[in-house]
């Protein structure tokens, strides 16, 4: 289940309260109606986006969402995928070309071997 994202009014409230009262996290926590640590996570957020009270007139609800909460980025580089009919034939002996099951071999050591050869792999 996602995380439901505060409102932009209530990480208003956290700021003012945290920055212009000098307000506790528990006592910003009550007043909002929140928990302490979505307090504290807004303002973790706040403060690596460079955002202190007041806010800049120019930024509304939707500029401070952004700001908060940026899109996650994608790789540019493409990630190397895994030899599935090298995996399938080590795991059940079957599959194009010569090659027997491997004994005690698991998908799990499979795995690490994959990722400690393409360290930028799926995970």
């Amino acid at each position: 289940m996602a995380q439901r994202r505060d409102s932009m009014r209530s990480v208003h409230e956290v700021l003012r309260l945290r920055h212009k009262l000098g307000r506790s996290l528990r006592d910003i926590a009550a007043a909002v109606g929140t928990s302490l640590s979505t307090v504290s996570t807004s303002l973790r957020r706040a403060e690596a986006a460079g955002i202190s009270w007041p806010l800049p007139g120019e930024m509304d609800d939707a500029a401070l969402e952004a700001a908060l909460f940026p899109p996650k980025g994608s790789s540019s580089e493409p990630r190397p995928e895994p030899d599935w009919d090298g995996i399938h034939r080590q795991l059940t002996g079957k599959g194009e070309g010569k090659g027997k099951r491997v004994k005690g071999m698991t998908l799990r050591t499979l795995w690490l071997e994959y990722l400690e050869s393409n360290p930028g792999g799926y995970r």
